[in-house]
């Protein structure tokens, strides 16, 4: 495409493309079936998993590779609808503490009680689409995976479309928890083994930081304060659990993390490093939260600042309070014919070495999430060369 060698350099110059670009959950398929991508389908109509993965994937892996995208990020479990028996609301008593040193009271709750599922015949499903789908990208060639085991919503309420799974016993209960790992996890990393070179890293969970924080829309559906949704220190203990299961098995590993403050050891409702995985991960939105509580910062930072893969950015126009003001002052992402290459080059110019595009609500394709503009935004890019670097932002 473009040679922009006539401009200034604002970033060293260095091979071509500067930096890798990634896509997350790329097909319309994985986002109408949500919570069911692996394992028995709960809706009836073709294709299923074993056969999207089998037989559609692999061109559209193709289509992905055309516009020069090395990552593909992939939620297998999702909300985790279809895991195991479906949760029920009970009565139960728990230790409630008060905020003063020993203080505290038994009290009667309603909580979704979830047992995991530990026969064969319930998780082969899930381990059968999983290779399926890594034999995919094998065909394919020249693409990589980041398998992300759980997002968020697998521990929230039921509600609607992309609703929780209410499967937050799997971190509640330590019991739980370790068989969920020793079953579920254990299998997914087994029948990775043939695949290695398939695999970029894995991604232990999606945004765990929306379930500790007082003010989370997204568990509650609406911006008050509430009593975080679990305790932080369960919600960690999840976490490394499941990154330290993968890295035994000497894999890379990239937690999910919504916000770079997340990252942190010494913030409220940070995570700290042993949550992190070998590579830190973050996602950007340019979202000012509620009373300043889980906002990202008013610019990118540099690379030099965050040390972390780009996990997630828009690569559509965002509402006017979300664009990249404090990157681009003359406004070029306000166009989505021009949004995702501007915010892609302002990542190359901050030394990101991997940037994971989030698509928009475009359907002018039938097969993948991202539209025809966004498309030919990340094509440009990484078919663009810059000898000299990239050109200044402003």
């Amino acid at each position: 495409m473009g040679d922009e060698s006539n401009l200034s350099t604002a970033a060293p110059p260095g091979e071509f493309p500067l930096m890798a670009v990634g896509v997350n959950q790329p097909f319309h398929w994985q986002w109408e079936r949500y919570g069911q991508n692996f394992g028995p389908p709960f809706n009836p109509n073709p294709p299923g998993p074993k056969e999207f993965w089998r037989d559609r994937a692999p061109s559209l892996l193709d289509k992905l590779k055309e516009l020069g995208v090395k990552v593909v990020r992939i939620f297998i479990l999702g909300n985790a609808w279809n895991y195991g028996p479906d949760p029920t609301e009970k009565e139960v008593t728990e230790f409630k503490p008060l905020p003063i040193p020993g203080g505290g009271a038994l009290s009667q709750v309603k909580r979704w009680v979830f047992d995991p599922p530990d026969d064969e015949k319930t998780l082969y499903p899930f381990f059968e689409h999983f290779e399926t789908m890594l034999t995919a990208f094998q065909r394919a060639g020249g693409i990589q995976v980041m398998p992300s085991v759980i997002d968020f919503r697998a521990f929230i309420e039921p509600r609607g479309f992309l609703g929780g799974g209410a499967r937050a016993d799997l971190i509640r209960n330590p019991k739980k928890r370790d068989l969920f790992i020793e079953t579920m996890v254990n299998g997914l990393v087994a029948v990775a083994g043939g695949y290695r070179e398939q695999i970029y890293a894995w991604d232990p969970m999606n945004e765990p930081v929306h379930l500790v924080t007082p003010i989370s829309k997204h568990v509650y559906d609406d911006n008050k304060l509430h009593d975080p949704f679990l305790p932080l220190a369960d919600v960690k203990a999840f976490v490394a659990a499941i990154d330290k299961k993968i890295r035994e098995k000497k894999y890379q590993t990239s937690v999910g993390h919504r916000l770079l403050s997340d990252l942190d050891s010494f913030r409220v409702y940070c995570f700290g490093p042993d949550c992190l995985g070998t590579l830190r991960q973050f996602h950007y939105y340019h979202v000012i939260g509620p009373l300043g509580i889980g906002g990202d910062d008013d610019e990118l930072p540099k690379f030099t600042d965050s040390k972390a893969i780009l996990g997630e950015f828009a690569s559509y126009p965002d509402d006017p309070d979300m664009r990249w003001t404090g990157d681009l002052k003359n406004g070029q992402d306000n166009d989505v014919k021009d949004s995702a290459y501007e915010r892609l080059r302002i990542a190359a110019a901050k030394g990101y070495q991997l940037a994971m595009a989030w698509p928009g609500r475009a359907t002018d394709d039938p097969d993948l999430r991202y539209g025809k503009a966004e498309q030919a935004c990340i094509k440009r890019f990484t078919h663009t060369r810059f000898p000299k670097g990239i050109p200044p932002l402003r």
